[in-house]
C-alpha cells in the first residue's frame, strides 16, 4: 500500500501533466492504486479525438515525471500507469475505492 508521501507525489506529478491539457470536455480525473499499476481515469462529457490524444500524452509525461521522482517513492508504489477514458453525461456519481483519489472535477448543476 503507498504512503501518503508516496499519493502526494503521484498526485502532484499528475497535477502537473495536467497542466494545459483539461478542457471543458472534461468532466472528472481519478487516479487510482490497483496493486499491480495505477490507473488515471478520466471522465469525458463527449468523444474527442483531440482530449484523447491530450490524455494519453499527459500519461506518458506523467510516467516521466514519476521516473525523476522515483528515489522519493516506497518500492510498492513505483508501478505502471496507465490510463482511462470513460466517456458520457451520465452522473457523476461514482463510488470510488479506498485507493482512489478525485484529482480533478468540473462543478456541473
Amino acid at each position: 500500500m503507498p504512503s501518503l508521501i508516496d499519493w502526494n507525489w503521484y498526485e502532484l506529478m499528475l497535477v502537473q501533466a495536467l497542466s494545459g491539457v483539461i478542457s471543458p470536455n472534461f468532466r472528472m480525473v481519478t487516479l487510482n492504486f490497483a496493486g499491480d499499476c495505477w490507473i488515471v481515469e478520466a471522465w469525458l462529457l463527449e468523444e474527442s479525438q483531440q482530449d484523447s490524444e491530450e490524455f494519453y500524452d499527459a500519461i506518458d509525461e506523467f510516467s516521466i515525471y514519476i521516473e525523476d521522482v522515483k528515489q522519493e517513492l516506497s518500492a510498492c508504489a513505483y508501478q505502471k500507469i496507465v490510463g482511462q477514458l470513460v466517456v458520457g453525461g451520465r452522473p457523476l456519481r461514482p463510488k470510488f475505492a479506498e485507493d482512489t483519489r478525485v484529482v480533478f472535477r468540473r462543478r456541473e448543476a
